[in-house]
C-alpha cells in the first residue's frame, strides 16, 4: 500500500511567480540544511557516546578471550578428543574454518609463478570489460564516429539536469547553525537559552525554538 502524499504544485505562469517560487525553494533549502545539521550533530553525539563505551567493552572482551584461549591451548587434556567444552555460562572450543589459500610470497609473485608453470594458466582469471572512458575520449577526438559506436551498440550522450540554486546569505547560514544548536539543547532537556544569532536573537528551550531575525526567509522557515 502506497501512503505517500502527492502534492500538486500550481503551474508557473509568469516571471514574477517564478521569482516567488525560487524564494520558496530557497527557504525550503535553508530549512533542509538546518534540519540536516541538527540531525548530524545529534547522531554524532549519540555515536560518540556509544562508541566510547563499546570500545571499552571490545577491549575487555579481547583481553578475556585471549586469556581463555591461552588456557585452552595449554590444557589439551581438558578437551580429550573433543573440540569444545561446555561450562555453566557458555562453551569454549576451536572451530575449523573453510579452506582458504595462503600465499607464502606476495600475490603478485604467486601470479608470476603461475604464468611460468605448465598448469598455471588455468588458475589465472582475466576480467574483460568495456573501456568506456577511452571510447568517450576517442569519440571526442573524432577517432570514433557515431556510426562506429552504433555498430558496437552504444552512443555518447550528454544529459542535462535542471537545478535551482538558492542564494543563502552568511546571516542565513549562521542562523542555520544557531537553530541546529537550539534543537540540540532542547533535545537534551536544557533550560531555556538565549543566543544571539547573526542579525537577530534566537530563543529556545525544551518546548522548541523560535528565531527572530532580520531575514525574512529565516523567519518564514526556521521554526
Amino acid at each position: 500500500m502506497n501512503n505517500r502524499i502527492k502534492l500538486k504544485c500550481p503551474a508557473v505562469r509568469s516571471r514574477a511567480e517564478m521569482e516567488t517560487l525560487v524564494r520558496e525553494i530557497a527557504g525550503l533549502k535553508l530549512n533542509e540544511k538546518t534540519l540536516a545539521a541538527g540531525l548530524d550533530a545529534e547522531l554524532k553525539a549519540v555515536r560518540d557516546n556509544y562508541e566510547q563505551r563499546l570500545g571499552a567493552i571490545a577491549q575487555l572482551l579481547a583481553e578475556k578471550t585471549a586469556a581463555a584461549r591461552a588456557w585452552a591451548e595449554a590444557s589439551p587434556a581438558e578437551f580429550r578428543s573433543r573440540k569444545s567444552i561446555e561450562f555453566v555460562h557458555g562453551a569454549v572450543g576451536f572451530r575449523t574454518g573453510t579452506p582458504k589459500l595462503k600465499a607464502h610470497l606476495k600475490w603478485d609473485a604467486v601470479l608470476d609463478a603461475l604464468r611460468s608453470l605448465r598448469w598455471g594458466a588455468g588458475y589465472i582469471r582475466v576480467k574483460e570489460e568495456v573501456n568506456k572512458e577511452q571510447m568517450i575520449a576517442d569519440f571526442g577526438a573524432r577517432i570514433l564516429s557515431e556510426a562506429d559506436l552504433k555498430k558496437a551498440g552504444a552512443e555518447v550522450v550528454r544529459e542535462e539536469s535542471f537545478y535551482v540554486e538558492p542564494k543563502l546569505t552568511p546571516v542565513e547560514l549562521r542562523e542555520c547553525l544557531c537553530a541546529s544548536h537550539q534543537r540540540r539543547c532542547a533535545g537534551a532537556g536544557y533550560l531555556p537559552v538565549r543566543l544571539r544569532c547573526g542579525g537577530g536573537i534566537a530563543r529556545g528551550g525544551a518546548s522548541g525554538v523560535r528565531a527572530t531575525s532580520t531575514s525574512t526567509t529565516a523567519r518564514s522557515f526556521l521554526r
